[in-house]
C-alpha cells in the first residue's frame, strides 16, 4: 500500500479513524509519524492519521476528514484547546499566528476555517463515513461478518450537548466565514 495519510481539525475525529482501521487489520498509526513537535515532513510507511500533518506537503494518498464545525468549535471548547499552553496549541500558533490573543472562540472557530483549507485529498464527513467506505476506499478485502465488531468504537465516551450553535456563535465577519466555508464543505 502506498504511504497514506488522513488529516483535518484536531477534535474531528483522527484517533476514531485510526482505531477503526487498526480493527479492519490496517497497520495505522495515530499521530506517530506527525507528533509533535513537528519539525518537518517525515518518513513513514503504510497509514498515518494525523490532524498535526494538514499545513505540510507530503507526497501520499491524501485523504481530507471533516467533522462539523460547530461540533469541532464545541470540543476545543470543552476540551480547553486554546486555553492550555502545550505543544499542540503551539503547533497550531506556528502556522496560524494570528489565532493568538483571540478568545477562545473566535480561535476555535478561525482554526476550523483556516486549519481545513491547508489540505487537498479526498473530501470526506467523518459523519458519513464508516468501515465500509474505507474497505472501498483502500481496496481492503474483509470478512463482512467482521463489520459487526466495529458498531461501537467511540473514543471519547458519550457525546455532551454541544453548547454553542450558529445563533450562538459571535455574530460579525468571522461567523460569516465559518458559514461560507461549512457551505463550502457541504454543511450547509
Amino acid at each position: 500500500m502506498r504511504f497514506t495519510l488522513i488529516t483535518g481539525c484536531d477534535r474531528s475525529g483522527t484517533k476514531y479513524t485510526a482505531t477503526l482501521l487498526q480493527k479492519l487489520g490496517i497497520e495505522c498509526h495515530h499521530e506517530e509519524a506527525f507528533r509533535p513537535p513537528v519539525v518537518g515532513v517525515p518518513t513513514w510507511t503504510g497509514v498515518e492519521v494525523s490532524w498535526l500533518a494538514a499545513p505540510y506537503t507530503v507526497d501520499a494518498v491524501m485523504f481530507h476528514q471533516l467533522r462539523d464545525p460547530i461540533a469541532v468549535i464545541c470540543s476545543f471548547m470543552r476540551a480547553g484547546n486554546f486555553v492550555k499552553d502545550d505543544v499542540y496549541r503551539q503547533h497550531i500558533y506556528r502556522f496560524l499566528p494570528h489565532l493568538e490573543g483571540l478568545p477562545a472562540v473566535e480561535q476555535a472557530m478561525t482554526y476550523w476555517i483556516e486549519w481545513n483549507g491547508f489540505i487537498s485529498g479526498l473530501q470526506y464527513h467523518i459523519e458519513d463515513v464508516g468501515a465500509s467506505e474505507w474497505i472501498e476506499w483502500l481496496g481492503l478485502e474483509v470478512d463482512p461478518g467482521n463489520l459487526e465488531l466495529l458498531k461501537n468504537i467511540n473514543t471519547t465516551g458519550p457525546r455532551l450537548e454541544n453548547e454553542h450553535t450558529w445563533d450562538t456563535l459571535p455574530q460579525g465577519k468571522l461567523l460569516e466565514r465559518l458559514r461560507k466555508a461549512a457551505r463550502r464543505y457541504g454543511y450547509l
